[in-house]
């Protein structure tokens, strides 16, 4: 009985040491880096910094996928995360006359080294691989999941500094939560994002990176750490 005893105590003092250090938080970062691809290649000058879209081909502007690339040390993670609960991320509506609603999805590349820089960058929309434009491009592809984009168009709202924020959360599969637990870890790591149409009529317009008025692409972790 003394010895039922004091295993029960053991295991009680175990769990009382989980419970106390292990933590939830939340992890946030912007990219650093970003390019809208287009059938010709990534979008040229300031507005492929700037914006962040993915469009049909049936866009008055030509089809397109977004790419984006984070940092690992900016999401300053200062203990081992062992889960990941929840991600979200947050963009900026920056409508124009070609903002189209419609679905889009997201994406999570293995391939975080082919250059995004435009003189460099070898990516291009592939309108024989509907409707994501992707093909085989970035490697193995997680998916993470599809949204509807509402784009409610009012370019005067955005002139005014009213751009709508559009705030998506998913639940990550196991094999995808692996993988970002894997990068987040890895102060040393990219996490690259990809968005592509997802039906033959969206054309989705979203802040970049570098736009002048708003942070674009805010990606957060529900996290818990050791």
């Amino acid at each position: 009985m003394k010895l039922g005893l004091r295993i029960l105590q053991i295991v009680a003092g175990v769990s009382l040491c989980v419970s106390v250090f292990a933590t939830d938080q939340k992890l946030s970062a912007k990219p650093h880096a970003n390019a809208t691809i287009q059938v010709d290649g990534p979008r040229p000058g300031y507005q492929g910094k700037i914006f962040f879209n993915a469009a049909s081909p049936a866009s008055e502007k030509g089809p397109s996928f977004a790419v984006a690339d984070y940092k690992s040390e900016n999401f300053k993670v200062s203990s081992e995360i062992t889960d990941i609960s929840s991600l979200s991320l947050s963009l900026k509506q920056t409508n124009a006359w070609f903002t189209k609603p419609g679905s889009v999805k997201f994406f999570f590349s293995t391939d975080t080294t082919t250059p995004l820089e435009e003189k460099l960058c070898p990516l291009k929309f592939d309108t024989k691989s509907l409707p994501f434009g992707l093909a085989k491009q970035l490697g193995t592809l997680y998916e993470l999941g599809a949204v509807e984009f509402k784009g409610e168009k009012s370019e005067e709202d955005d002139e005014k500094g009213k751009e709508k924020t559009d705030t998506y959360t998913f639940k990550v599969k196991p094999e995808l939560k692996a993988f970002l637990i894997k990068s987040l870890n890895d102060p040393k790591s990219t996490i690259r994002l990809v968005v592509a149409p997802n039906d033959e009529k969206v054309s989705s317009t979203w802040a970049g990176c570098e736009h002048r008025r708003v942070e674009g692409q805010i990606l957060t972790f529900e996290v818990t750490t050791k």
